[in-house]
């Protein structure tokens, strides 16, 4: 792996995103977006996560937690 760039910004959750969480639509959520480029530059990965408001932990070491964590796709 070469790089990757972070992308973590607070939002309001779509329609969409709400009924994924368990979550009222235009509840607080909080996004991520990631993609990660090969060594010779290329992009490898694009991962767009959402998480509840009140679900969200930094952990020492810069990681993260999420209380009841749930990955889908559209």
């Amino acid at each position: 792996m070469g790089h990757a760039d972070l992308s973590i910004r607070s939002m309001l959750a779509s329609d969409v995103v709400a009924m994924a969480l368990g979550v009222e639509s235009s509840s607080a959520s909080l996004g991520i977006e990631r993609l990660v480029y090969g060594r010779d530059g290329a992009p490898v990965l694009f991962e767009a996560l959402s998480y509840r408001g009140d679900a969200f932990r930094p952990v020492e070491g810069g990681a993260y937690s999420a209380v009841g964590e749930r990955r889908f796709s559209s």
